[in-house]
């Protein structure tokens, strides 16, 4: 089932992946994990996001 990344969600995941954003290239998967954790979300869904945000289909919130 969907949800939205609420405010929170949305704040830690911008901090946390700040570099990778800016500089365009894909977190590592022991980066993404270590993020799930505290996200309470899928790997797939947090690699879709941050893949979505690089590539301009999705905005950055």
């Amino acid at each position: 089932m969907k949800r939205k990344w609420n405010g929170e969600e949305n704040d830690f995941f911008l901090n946390f992946f700040k570099e990778e954003i800016t500089q365009n290239k894909m977190p590592t998967g022991e980066k993404i994990v270590k993020a799930q954790k505290k996200l309470n979300r899928t790997v797939a869904q947090i690699r879709t996001r941050v893949h979505n945000i690089i590539h301009g289909k999705q905005k950055v919130a």
